[in-house]
C-alpha cells in the first residue's frame, strides 16, 4: 500500500481543519508553553467543573492519570510551579484546602487559565 505524502492537496473543508489543527498543536509546543495534550486535557477538565471547584481524586479519574500526577500539574499550573524545577507556576489555577477532606485540594481555573483554553479553542475553529 503506497501512502501519499502529506502534502497531497485536500479539499478546502478539510485543509482548513488541519491547519487549524496545525496551529493548535504550533501554539501548545511552542517555547514557553510546551503543553502535552495530557496537560490541555487537565486544564478543560478543571474549567469543566469551575466555578464549584474538582478534588484532585475526581480529577485523577476524570484524566485516567495518577494522584501524583494530578499533583504535579497543580504545582506547575498554580502559582508554585514544580518544586524540582524551582519555577513559577503558570496562574491557571487557584487551589484551595478541601474542607471535606484534608488531604485533598479543590481546584478552579483561574481568569489566566480560561483566556489560554479559549485561545486553543480559537485554533480549532468551530
Amino acid at each position: 500500500m503506497m501512502v501519499r505524502p502529506h502534502t497531497t492537496k485536500m479539499p478546502k473543508k478539510t485543509g482548513t481543519a488541519l491547519d487549524n489543527l496545525s496551529a493548535f498543536c504550533d501554539a501548545a509546543v511552542a517555547p514557553g508553553a510546551q503543553m502535552r495534550f495530557s496537560q490541555v486535557k487537565f486544564l478543560a477538565t478543571v474549567a469543566m467543573y469551575s466555578p464549584k471547584g474538582v478534588n484532585q481524586t475526581t480529577l485523577a479519574k476524570e484524566t485516567g492519570v495518577t494522584l501524583g500526577s494530578i499533583s504535579r500539574s497543580i504545582d506547575v499550573f498554580g502559582s508554585k510551579g514544580r518544586k524540582d524545577r524551582g519555577g513559577k507556576g503558570r496562574n491557571f489555577l487557584h487551589v484551595e484546602a478541601d474542607p471535606l477532606d484534608d488531604r485533598n485540594k479543590i481546584v478552579t481555573i483561574s481568569s489566566e487559565g480560561m483566556d489560554y483554553l479559549f485561545t486553543m479553542i480559537g485554533y480549532l475553529g468551530s
